[in-house]
């Protein structure tokens, strides 16, 4: 009779362990998590202390809740003056549109939304038609270009660089296209540029904004404990900008270019995540 017993128990133990395993991978992938980002910036006017931006990116054509209820009431309650998409919205898999025109639809109505394309979004057949449904849907669209959004007194420009695909970025396309995108922007300006490669931060850095948002790199889509991600499309194994704040290396501590990098919603080629929960960043400017 013992040996029964034993295997009994045997079962229900890997039974147990299987569903608790399988939970919490569930929970990697779907359960939101909020990161905040004080950013400290000396030039920042002073009548945009206080702003806060929602920075997202890498949705992939993933839903989060019927209309994507959860993602929208986490976003809500952080009252932001902003929202960002920097791009891979949708999946080049699916190019199931559904989730981020939904996800436009339910918070351009909370605060103004940005939006640039990603890698993913350049392999669809009809990326103009895709752009154009999102403006329908309530974003501002940016393909290397600017657009001036005044909060109270003051007054932030917005500066979208459009992704064209890994074969395409080159110092030769950065210059020609940062010189398109930045033809309207006064110098003097407070600049939010948004881009969907961190990799490219040091070429980015020589632009004059004063903050970059960025994803692509999925928070290197393991993250290992005291080491941080393992991978990331365009840096490889243990990438340097995967997630948060980094500042340009020439700007010191205090000053300087700042890049803040999305670990992302989604997932693409990897179908896990592991201790690295989908991604929504609320960044807070700061004077001092």
């Amino acid at each position: 009779m013992k040996k029964p017993k034993r295997l009994w128990s045997l079962l229900f133990k890997m039974v147990l362990v299987t569903a608790l395993l399988g939970c919490f991978l569930y929970r990697e992938n779907n359960a939101l998590k909020l990161s905040v980002d004080e950013v400290h910036l000396p030039e920042l006017p002073d009548a945009l202390d206080g702003l806060r931006i929602i920075h997202l990116s890498d949705l992939h054509s993933k839903w989060f809740g019927s209309e994507q209820q959860k993602l929208v009431a986490l976003i809500e309650k952080q009252e932001p003056h902003a929202i960002a998409i920097t791009g891979d919205a949708i999946d080049a898999r699916s190019k199931d549109e559904q989730p981020v025109l939904t996800l436009i639809r339910r918070l351009s109505p909370i605060a103004p939304l940005l939006y640039i394309n990603g890698n993913h979004e350049t392999k669809l057949r009809d990326l103009e038609g895709f752009l154009e449904r999102a403006r329908g849907a309530g974003a501002l669209v940016l393909e290397s270009d600017s657009v001036t959004v005044p909060f109270g007194d003051g007054e932030i420009i917005f500066v979208g660089m459009a992704d064209r695909g890994q074969s395409s970025i080159t110092p030769q396309w950065l210059e020609t296209e940062a010189q398109k995108a930045f033809a309207e922007v006064m110098p003097g300006s407070f600049v939010v540029l948004l881009v969907h490669r961190p990799e490219v931060f040091t070429h980015y850095a020589l632009l004059p904004a004063n903050l970059i948002l960025a994803g692509h790199a999925h928070g290197g889509q393991f993250r290992l404990p005291l080491i941080g991600g393992l991978y990331a499309p365009g840096q490889g194994f243990f990438p340097r900008f995967d997630s948060g704040l980094y500042r340009s290396e020439a700007s010191g501590e205090a000053a300087g270019p700042v890049i803040i990098v999305s670990r992302g919603l989604g997932n693409s080629i990897f179908p896990q995540r592991l201790f690295n929960r989908p991604d929504v960043r609320l960044v807070i400017l700061r004077k001092k």
